[in-house]
């Protein structure tokens, strides 16, 4: 037979035999764990789950990219990192975060290759427009128990998608993704349910029915603990709960398969099953430590020569479900993605796996309330966690707050009774800005290593890894806590010009140690530099050493409209040096008299020039930085004159105060404070010297030796002693008979 008729066959066997369609079934746990035998569990019943574990591939790390239920769902949609995505925190209620306007997720990306797509269960992402299904049965039409525990109308709706499919679409592939509400909590929001909604359609009285759920009840006292769950009864109980409604998902799995089975369409089907993040627990859910990330996953393929009942050890991300799913469609995503397909896993496992692989992880909030954003990189033997709000305490989220668990380890915390648990709340609550751990040495997380010599390789090399992937995956808070990213024209920084090309980004720095030392550790990409306006400011006000500039001008680094602005008027830019102006010497006045309406800035002056222009022609001295010395005799050891001044006349000198406060306290004939030493008597009835270094000599004794009560001080008697005491709170002291303190002389810098 010659090779045309063989082409001459195939192509009509083609036009005869249809093509078998290929789907996909994500079935999803809402923060469900490693409750199940296939993870060895060995009290928990779920026989449907490990049956569906023994015909897949295993997956031992396996790990969420955010451990917050709606970011969770959006990065498994959309194989990006919360942070790229857009989707920061939970989208239902007040919290009301999105996705971006232009994020693709996988069913607008499959729908527009003809590949139905449908949604049964716990929807909790937005915007509608980016994450659109052909079929949805969600929380938006129907109440959240009813489409997400109610496994029976769970079952209902996989058959109306599959008869539909089946119906209309003709022999067109589907993607399905089945997202459980169970195992997550409700005691806050339905106590009379249960913690878990355990009793909800139970069969109890008034608790409604589902026909197809036989619930499993467990001895708490019997129960096996994880570690990060405190040995307590009411976190005892709360895990019986847990593992009630662990066996309504168990079964509701069994009953979403067997409908898949009954419709012919195992066999061109790939099942997923996971969780969206870890257990409403302590360090779990909300948590980047591994009871917070770590998730169940199996694998399970029709082609024949997969790999069954088997376990894979490779590092696995959320992140990698899309470029999973697309390749099994053929089909590409628009734009670059940094998750891989794990298909080839399904054949084989990499003859060499490297030994570094690693995952990474991004969350921000969880409620709208809870502000805490962490970036984590964990290989299989180190986990680094950046906490980039570790000045505030850990939030704790509302139904894990209210929870038994919880309030049982506040309660005990407040009591100081023993908690019994691996950590302490003060621990939880209070975290530093870097946690290192071995996980081969420390699987509980529970020593950060951060900080030791020993660790000083091993942290440089995650954390330059760590900052490599948020640069990829374009994180806004990359440069946080030591700066801000900020969008901004690019200027040609050594002639000050602004060139017509693009955008960079600038990384503004926030004082948070020596500069030198941050741009090594900072890790930016090329053409990204540290801009600090700042930097100048805190010079000038003297909380950072001065750096000498020569008397030059230094170039700014403005931002270049405002700039642009500035210069249009003329006006110049402050540079952030140091502002000196023509004084006397300390100790010397000026006349008032000799004050003229004036500009009396130097010409080489930095200050601000329109408001220096306006206090020249008030005849306002700015305020140089220099000691500046009050008192002219006429004036009682409160700084009080003898006399009443009036109004527009001044018996002291010219001060360098801000003229509005120096007005009213002239007005009410107070003598600014010059910030000199203070020094009082320390006895009722000792008599002024004529000298400071005569009362000081004659003093001999300590603060201790002092009286303890003092007679009302008069006016007619005042101390000899020059006092530059706050002259409005001294008097009040003064009227109440209250002596000021003596002590020794304190000397303060500057």
């Amino acid at each position: 037979m010659s090779w045309r008729t063989q082409l001459v066959l195939g192509l009509v066997l083609l036009s005869v035999v249809p093509f078998e369609a290929k789907n996909v079934l994500l079935l999803l746990a809402d923060d469900g764990g490693f409750e199940m035998g296939a993870y060895r569990n060995r009290i928990v019943q779920t026989p449907f789950l490990d049956a569906l574990a023994k015909e897949s591939l295993i997956f031992n790390n396996a790990y969420a990219s955010v451990s917050s239920c709606s970011p969770s769902r959006a990065a498994i949609l959309t194989g990006m990192p919360e942070h790229q995505n857009g989707q920061y925190g939970l989208h239902n209620g007040v919290h009301n975060f999105n996705s971006l306007p232009k994020v693709r997720s996988i069913s607008s990306i499959l729908g527009e290759v003809g590949i139905r797509t449908g949604l049964i269960g716990k929807k909790h992402v937005g915007p509608d427009e980016a994450y659109k299904f052909d079929y949805e049965r969600t929380e938006q039409q129907y109440p959240i128990n009813q489409v997400g525990r109610n496994i029976t109308q769970i079952k209902l709706f996989v058959r109306e998608f599959l008869q539909q499919s089946a119906k209309s679409y003709g022999n067109e592939s589907f993607f399905l993704m089945v997202s459980f509400h169970d195992p997550h909590r409700c005691g806050h929001i339905t106590p009379q349910y249960g913690s878990f909604c355990e009793r909800w359609g139970s069969g109890e009285e008034g608790m409604g029915l589902i026909p197809d759920w036989h619930p499993i009840y467990y001895v708490w006292d019997e129960i096996d603990l994880p570690y990060y769950v405190p040995d307590t009864q009411p976190a005892r109980y709360d895990l019986a709960a847990q593992y009630t409604t662990i066996s309504r998902l168990d079964q509701g799995v069994g009953l979403v398969l067997k409908e898949l089975s009954d419709a012919g369409l195992a066999e061109s089907t790939l099942v997923v099953y996971t969780s969206d993040n870890g257990p409403p627990m302590p360090a779990a859910r909300t948590n980047l430590y591994d009871p917070g990330m770590a998730e169940p996953m199996f694998i399970r393929s029709p082609d024949k020569g997969a790999r069954r009942n088997e376990v894979t050890y490779s590092m696995t991300s959320h992140l990698d479900l899309v470029p999973t799913i697309l390749e099994w469609f053929n089909v590409s995503h628009p734009q670059p993605l940094t998750g891989r397909s794990l298909l080839p896993l399904l054949l084989q496992e990499p003859p060499n796996p490297a030994a570094d692989d690693a995952v990474f992880a991004s969350q921000t909030f969880h409620e709208i309330t809870m502000t805490y954003p962490m970036r984590a990189i964990r290989t299989k033997r180190y986990k680094l966690i950046h906490n980039l709000n570790y000045q505030l305490p850990f939030p704790i989220d509302q139904d894990f707050y209210v929870s038994p668990t919880f309030q049982d380890m506040l309660n005990r915390t407040v009591a100081k009774q023993p908690l019994p648990w691996y950590k302490t709340l003060r621990s939880y609550y209070q975290r530093p800005e870097w946690e290192l751990y071995d996980l081969k040495m420390d699987p509980t997380e529970s020593r950060n290593l951060f900080g030791k010599a020993s660790m000083k390789g091993t942290f440089e090399k995650l954390s330059s890894r760590l900052q490599k992937w948020l640069e990829m995956t374009d994180d806004p808070f990359r440069c946080y806590p030591d700066g801000v990213l900020q969008e901004r024209s690019s200027l040609d920084w050594k002639k000050g010009r602004l060139p017509n090309y693009g955008k960079t980004r600038a990384a503004i720095n926030i004082l948070r140690g020596p500069l030198k030392e941050r741009r090594e550790t900072s890790n930016l990409s090329l053409g990204r530099r540290l801009w600090s306006p700042l930097r100048a400011t805190m010079e000038a006000l003297r909380l950072l050493p001065m750096r000498s500039n020569g008397g030059h001008h230094q170039q700014s680094d403005l931002h270049p409209s405002w700039a642009a602005k500035q210069a249009q008027k003329g006006i110049k830019q402050f540079t952030g040096k140091r502002v000196s102006f023509a004084i006397e010497n300390d100790g010397e006045r000026a006349s008032s008299s000799n004050q003229q309406p004036a500009n009396r800035l130097g010409p080489n002056s930095d200050i601000h020039p329109s408001w220096a222009a306006k206090q020249a022609q008030q005849g306002i001295k700015p305020f140089a930085g220099k000691k500046i010395v009050f008192g002219d005799g006429n004036t009682d050891g409160f700084g009080n004159s003898d006399h009443p001044m009036q109004p527009g006349t001044s018996s002291h000198p010219s001060t360098d105060s801000h003229p509005s406060w120096a007005a009213k306290q002239a007005q009410r004939a107070n003598l600014p404070s010059a910030g000199k030493t203070v020094s009082f008597t320390t006895a009722p009835d000792a008599t002024a010297s004529n000298t400071a270094a005569e009362f000081r000599a004659r003093l001999g004794q300590s603060v201790s030796n002092t009286s303890a009560t003092y007679p009302r001080r008069v006016k007619s008697a005042p101390p000899t002693i020059s006092s530059d005491l706050h002259p409005s709170w001294a008097a009040k002291q003064a009227q109440s008979g209250i002596k000021p303190f003596a002590g020794t002389k304190i000397t303060f810098e500057g």
